[in-house]
């Protein structure tokens, strides 16, 4: 599971530091550390997990949370 953490986080981090460097106002800051990114992605894959959900549906879950974080950064 953290190579999955790490290759949706590593993406998006990428994502966010191309688009500060074409349009640096638009790009608000991540409002907490890396760290406490990720313990934020644990917890919910954790939740996904206690409601009965499967790998493939907590996978999705995770990912759709790093959409949210993206658009949300955005």
């Amino acid at each position: 599971m953290l190579s999955t953490v790490n290759f949706f986080g590593d993406a998006t981090m990428n994502i966010i530091q191309r688009l500060q460097k074409i349009m640096p106002e638009n790009i608000k800051p991540i409002a907490c550390s890396w760290e406490e990114h990720l313990a934020k992605m644990q917890k919910i894959s954790e939740e996904a997990s206690l409601q009965g959900s499967s790998l493939a549906a907590a996978n999705r879950y995770r990912v759709e949370w790093w959409y949210l974080e993206l658009l949300e950064i955005i």
